[in-house]
């Protein structure tokens, strides 16, 4: 079986939700499923980035799941891991 080799993906993230990402408390990024994503897989880096400055965060994918809307995904995971500045409501 030919494994394919890991990637590096770079995002772009507003400095709110950069601090959460770098301090480990959002755990789980929600993505369009853009063609340029379509093949993040688990394994590969996502290095985030502050636009327009040289700040970065590394973090490694653990999986990607595809949900069909926004409550179905808040319905699959922890709200608190998607934005845990806020509440579900």
């Amino acid at each position: 079986m030919t494994r394919t080799p890991a990637r590096r993906h770079e995002l772009n993230l507003y400095r709110t939700y950069f601090d959460l990402v770098s301090a480990g408390r959002k755990t789980i990024g929600v993505r369009a499923k853009y063609p340029r994503l379509a093949d993040m897989a688990a394994g590969d880096t996502i290095r985030f980035r502050i636009k327009g400055t040289e700040e970065t965060c590394d973090v490694r994918v653990l999986r990607v799941t595809e949900y069909a809307d926004f409550a179905a995904l808040l319905d699959g995971e922890a709200p608190a891991n998607v934005t845990p500045t806020a509440t579900r409501e």
